[in-house]
């Protein structure tokens, strides 16, 4: 049996995701002002900054950097699998959510 294709999964290097996910995330943001009367883009700042900072004070950054989860990925990623710290940041991703979006 011949080898037909190899697939890579290279997050960013062949497709760049960061303009579709900062137009999907600013969308919600939008949302957000017709609903509760918020600044989008104050929204979207508040919430990727203080992502960020809880992203990297919380037990699962090394982890996360060891294979290359971002902050901003910890917003919307399901962490699908067995392994243990998967099993961790599945549990830890609710709570990291609903704190990036209500920290001052």
């Amino acid at each position: 049996m011949s080898i037909r294709a190899v697939i890579f999964d290279f997050d960013d290097t062949l497709v760049v995701e960061k303009a579709s996910a900062e137009a999907a995330f600013l969308a919600a943001c939008e949302l957000a002002r017709d609903k509760y009367g918020l600044d989008p883009q104050t929204l979207h700042e508040t919430v990727r900054r203080t992502a960020h900072a809880l992203w990297y004070a919380s037990d699962m950054h090394p982890y996360c950097k060891e294979i290359g989860i971002s902050s901003w990925e910890g917003l919307w990623a399901g962490f699908q699998g067995d392994e243990a710290n998967l099993k961790n940041l599945r549990k830890f991703a609710p709570v990291y959510r609903i704190r990036a979006g209500s920290m001052p």
